[in-house]
């Protein structure tokens, strides 16, 4: 699952929540094995969001040994490599309903196979706002996709560099 805003006492925000709480239902319906929770470990505000994840699946009943951290995760793109250096081939991405077309093309650009899930739309103010951001982050990731292209072609292999 990615990872997004944590306020300053550590609580997930709304979308956070929304996201581990997706997982963990993923989870406990024996669809996922394992959940890895990526996001920035140290953000902008100095918070990390993977400790907010972690606590938040505990106390949904995730048990600790069913919980990867990759605090690498400061963008969906380092998000996705990440899930590839732990090994993993294939994942269902855990992000809101806006996000997930950006989200699991970036996956599917750097060799996952990706699906998606993610929790009930609500209209909120933060929602159209989430909307809205996806504009300049899909010009963001198709620039940074096209970069990943560009350098696989001149060295001859086929994983997205770092």
């Amino acid at each position: 699952m990615l990872g997004a805003r944590v306020w300053p006492d550590g609580r997930p925000s709304r979308f956070l929540r929304e996201r581990v709480e997706v997982a963990a239902s993923l989870y406990h319906r024996g669809l996922v094995p394992l959940l890895v929770m990526t996001g920035a470990a140290h953000n902008r505000e100095g918070l990390d969001e993977t400790a907010a994840m972690w606590r938040t699946a505990l106390a949904l009943g995730v048990p600790a040994e069913a919980i990867t951290l990759d605090g690498a995760g400061h963008d969906t793109r380092a998000s996705a490599l990440g899930a590839l250096d732990l090994g993993l081939t294939d994942a269902i991405v855990c992000s809101q309903e806006f996000h997930l077309p950006r989200a699991m093309w970036l996956c599917r650009s750097v060799g996952l196979d990706a699906q998606g899930a993610h929790a009930p739309v609500l209209v909120r103010r933060h929602t159209a706002i989430g909307y809205a951001r996806e504009l300049p982050a899909t010009w963001k990731a198709a620039l940074e996709i096209g970069r990943d292209a560009g350098l696989r072609r001149e060295r001859g292999c086929g994983r997205a560099p770092r």
